[in-house]
């Protein structure tokens, strides 16, 4: 999923027209310099990544690959019965498994962030 910069305001924060113009322009250049790293890392034009960001576009692990925001699909990324923990940025961990079913994920080892880690372990 690619989506554009949204500030949220609380619901008792007023805000005048100039206030309010200002915070829409600022998401707006965040979205457009943020645009500009996806598409010079995907091969897109700033102006089709800036479209998609603004439409809130998903892509499954196909079109991530032909969009250029991953370098492969990795099928049976966990196997039918593995168990698997998934730990956030703050420190959730997260148990899954076993899996029912091979799982494919789109991964891309070069570019994604570090901001979760997934430990394997085991397989049934």
């Amino acid at each position: 999923m690619i989506h554009p910069i949204c500030q949220r305001v609380q619901p008792d924060q007023m805000l005048n027209a100039k206030q309010f113009q200002d915070l829409a322009d600022g998401c707006n250049i965040q979205t457009h310099s943020i645009a500009v790293i996806i598409a010079s890392a995907t091969g897109q034009k700033v102006e089709q990544v800036f479209a998609d960001m603004n439409q809130t576009r998903f892509f499954n692990a196909e079109q991530s690959l032909s969009y250029g925001l991953v370098t492969k699909v990795v099928t049976n990324f966990f196997p039918a019965g593995t168990t698997y923990t998934v730990v956030d940025e703050d420190g959730t961990v997260t148990p899954f498994g076993p899996a029912p079913r091979a799982i494919t994920k789109a991964i891309d080892t070069l570019k994604m962030p570090p901001s979760s880690s997934i430990k394997i372990s085991g397989q049934g």
